[in-house]
């Protein structure tokens, strides 16, 4: 089914959505028109083709919210950088954002080149894998917590288990030395490093619109809640020196944008426009913060803006009429998403500033879950062109395909190693 709030491909059987953690409604199997696609405790069995109930609905934002720091461009033509400087935009200053084909690619040798690096991802329903990029070196790093986050000097991971009940886990790179950090009877979802690897933001409650902001040590010592105000929350975003968290909330009604202190004092609401706005990133300098937002476009069409930090200066950047809400390169130069726009979802880039998205994978099975190598210059994705869903790798062109796992169980999600 797809999410009525994003878009997003989710499991028939999911009661949220994967990457925006709405609440799904009744199953239903047909794909909307012009429908964007996205994007341990031992001992829990595998079950062959199906996707834990609770986790997937829950873990989504991890994709977008793992999306490297990010600053501001303003862009003329293919991204010539002429202007930091945030100025009011309307939507009749940007052009409108056309989907063009790339490349075909369908032919394209998968190549066996060795490429630096690591990528975690999830393998059937709920167990949590690591591969080298040249296909080597596969090893189950956890049997429960199948979403990775890892941590700002890629030496640990901290993930959820699946459940009702989801505790914060984090284990080292090889999946060793697993602690468990929290243990509630309400439920710990979407944890975020903060910036030097001390400790982590979470989301915890049993219900969507019923949650709370936690930050907990990476030891799991000192555990309190920041917000105190059952709420809305989805994954939090750390600003660069720590000292603040941004979140969206439905604290007010709508979906807007908040600024607390990292010991959750001194709230601060940052947009007030009555419409959807989410999935705050701080810039590197922690001057700005950028966000997806319906605002000016039909409902649950989301495009990107960006705001000085105390919400002054708000700016759009792109312009589109489908949803773009997918992962901004780290050069903060170019946006990588999924959409369903002739039957299968394909992976599209597309400079900001630009009107064109190219389709780099221009095949007819389906790719879903694209995410930017730490240096911007590949994609890894999942995709079922091989008969089931699996990881791959591409230059960000589209060129160079590479498949890094072949099993008869799924498995999509990846996670770069920073």
């Amino acid at each position: 089914m797809y999410c009525p709030n994003c878009g997003t491909k989710n499991a028939d059987h999911n009661r949220y959505c994967f990457k925006c953690g709405n609440p799904l409604p009744t199953m239903t199997t047909a794909s909307p028109s012009q429908a964007p696609v996205q994007g341990a405790s031992p001992g829990v069995a595998v079950r062959s083709g199906r996707r834990n109930v609770m986790w997937i609905g829950l873990a989504g934002i991890a994709v977008i919210g793992a999306t490297l720091a990010i600053v501001l461009i303003s862009r003329n033509g293919m991204g010539t950088l002429v202007d930091t400087t945030p100025k009011p935009t309307s939507r009749g200053e940007l052009p409108t954002v056309a989907l063009i084909a790339g490349p075909t690619l369908a032919s394209t040798t998968i190549s066996s080149g060795y490429v630096s690096g690591k990528i975690a991802f999830r393998h059937g329903c709920c167990e949590m894998y690591g591969v080298n990029l040249d296909g080597s070196g596969l090893v189950r790093l956890a049997t429960c917590c199948p979403q990775a986050t890892w941590s700002p000097d890629g030496t640990r991971i901290a993930s959820f288990s699946a459940g009702d009940t989801s505790d914060i886990f984090v284990m080292n790179a090889d999946g060793t030395g697993m602690l468990n950090l929290t243990d509630s009877s309400e439920g710990e979802y979407w944890p975020v490093w903060s910036p030097n690897g001390e400790q982590l933001a979470f989301s915890v409650g049993r219900e969507f619109n019923r949650m709370d902001v936690y930050v907990v040590n990476a030891d799991g010592t000192s555990m309190r809640n920041l917000t105190n105000h059952r709420a809305g929350y989805r994954k939090p975003a750390w600003s660069p020196d720590g000292n603040r968290i941004a979140f969206g909330s439905n604290r007010d009604g709508n979906r807007e944008i908040y600024v607390m202190d990292a010991d959750g004092s001194n709230v601060v609401q940052l947009t007030h426009d009555g419409t959807n706005n989410d999935v705050p990133k701080w810039s590197p300098d922690g001057a700005r913060i950028f966000f997806w937002s319906d605002r000016g476009s039909r409902s649950q069409v989301y495009n990107l803006f960006v705001m000085s930090a105390d919400g002054s200066g708000v700016t759009q950047l792109t312009n589109s009429s489908i949803s773009l809400a997918g992962e901004l390169s780290p050069d903060f130069k170019q946006i990588v998403f999924a959409a369903d726009q002739s039957g299968n979802s394909e992976i599209y880039v597309m400079m900001i500033g630009n009107s064109e998205a190219v389709n780099v994978t221009n095949h007819p099975a389906n790719d879903y879950y694209p995410t930017w190598s730490p240096d911007g210059t590949q994609i890894a994705f999942s995709s079922n062109r091989d008969g089931n869903e699996e990881i791959y790798v591409m230059n960000a062109d589209g060129t160079d395909l590479r498949r890094l796992t072949n099993d008869p169980l799924p498995d999509d999600v990846p996670t770069w190693q920073p």
